[in-house]
């Protein structure tokens, strides 16, 4: 990621930033949506301070315990989820099963979604990842199959170390 247009001259390779400026930046514009967006969603799908709240607490945790974060990473990751849990905009399915019920969407534990149809109803919904859905007695078309998930040939690809952690290298 390139961070600064210093360099004009596009026959000359530009500096790409550092991981620590690439997760400034981030934590830079999403600290800025989360002061200046509204507290409630104005249409499903659409963001608003507390999404940005979401994405601040995941960056944070994700970063915690790199030498160049900020000491206060996890003091962070509270602070931002305990404002997405105290808005009042959310909260857990009361029933799990639901989750991919076309009722729901956009609804209970919703921060950001994207659903792969226009329509809303069972003959079209959600066609791209039928394979990937929930199994449910209301959804007859969530199979359970977990078709996107990568296999263990896929997982067993992949160097790991001692631990059975994957090298990042």
């Amino acid at each position: 990621l390139v961070l600064s247009t210093e360099n004009e001259n596009p026959s000359e390779k530009s500096n790409n930033a550092t991981h620590e400026q690439v997760y400034a930046q981030i934590i830079a514009d999403l600290e800025e949506a989360y002061q200046l967006m509204g507290s409630k969603r104005l249409a499903a799908g659409r963001f608003e301070k507390y999404t940005a709240a979401a994405l601040l607490a995941k960056v944070y945790a994700q970063i915690a315990n790199e030498p160049w974060a900020p000491a206060n990473s996890w003091d962070k990751v509270i602070e931002y989820a305990e404002a997405v849990i105290g808005s009042g905009n959310y909260s857990l399915y009361p029933h799990f099963q639901d989750m991919s019920v076309i009722e729901f969407n956009n609804t209970y534990e919703s921060i950001i979604a994207m659903q792969c149809s226009t329509a809303d109803d069972y003959a079209t919904y959600n066609r791209s990842n039928l394979l990937n859905k929930t199994y449910s007695d209301k959804n007859i078309y969530g199979t359970a199959d977990d078709f996107f998930y990568g296999s263990q040939s896929l997982a067993d690809a992949f160097r790991v170390d001692a631990n059975g952690l994957p090298y990042l290298d």
